[in-house]
């Protein structure tokens, strides 16, 4: 296979893994840097998660348009996708659900996503809240342009995980398999400290210095997330990919 056929696989994968773990139903998408051409990424057409596969992954320039003439249905919240590739040129997969478990935290405003166990490190100390009421507040909370992508990405900055109130989250990083295991680790870690908070007293969060050290101690062994990917793989529906 070539570079490219391999990164269309991935993300079909990538899409299966993602259904299969719940963290998303017919809703949410993941994408990829191109490989040979930054300034485009890898989407699939408009398909629930569990069907995707590598015919379904087009082309985008970073403005969300479509590089093929060809009509297809598309994402309308690709627009996320196009402006966080344009923001962070160290990004290279964006993915976008709303995972049940997540989505109190992006309706309690009072309420802090805050990462509780070491695989949800992506999350860091806290994370940020995209509010579209902010700038744009006769708009719903779908991002359906280029400037309410643009805002979404400027709340992101540095991080790599933000919440869109009442709506979900994105998640950005340097490769498919580290965006899909943040994703997991995101929802498995809003699950945990839901039931935490729920007893009562104060809770353990892993503070900035832990996050660190952790973060450091995964970018020196990859193999761990690698060994993740391969678990899901072998658990998730790959019939046509």
């Amino acid at each position: 296979m070539t570079i490219i056929e391999n990164c269309r696989r991935d993300l079909a994968i990538a899409n299966r893994i993602m259904a299969r773990e719940e963290v998303v139903d017919h809703l949410g998408h993941v994408s990829a840097r191109h490989p040979d051409r930054p300034d485009r990424f890898l989407l699939s057409q408009s398909r629930s998660p569990e069907l995707v596969t590598p015919g379904d992954i087009k082309e985008y320039d970073l403005a969300g348009s479509p590089i093929e003439e060809a009509p297809h249905p598309m994402y309308v919240e690709r627009f996320i996708h196009a402006a966080i590739y344009r923001a962070r040129p160290d990004v290279n997969s964006v993915a976008h659900n709303h995972a049940y478990d997540l989505l109190p935290f992006t309706i309690a405003s009072d309420v802090k996503l805050r990462a509780v166990v070491h695989p949800a490190y992506a999350i860091g100390t806290e994370a940020p809240v995209w509010d579209f009421r902010d700038k744009f507040p006769t708009a719903t909370p779908l991002v359906l342009d280029m400037a309410q992508g643009d805002d979404l990405a400027a709340i992101l900055g540095n991080h790599s995980v933000a919440l869109m109130r009442n709506h979900g989250c994105v998640v950005a990083l340097d490769s498919i398999v580290s965006t899909i295991y943040a994703c997991v680790y995101v929802k498995v870690n809003a699950r945990i400290q839901s039931e935490a908070t729920r007893f009562g007293g104060d809770v353990s969060y892993l503070s900035a210095v832990e996050l660190e050290a952790i973060g450091a101690l995964y970018n020196n062994a990859p193999h761990t997330v690698d060994r993740a990917w391969e678990y899901w793989v072998r658990r998730a529906d790959l019939s046509g990919i």
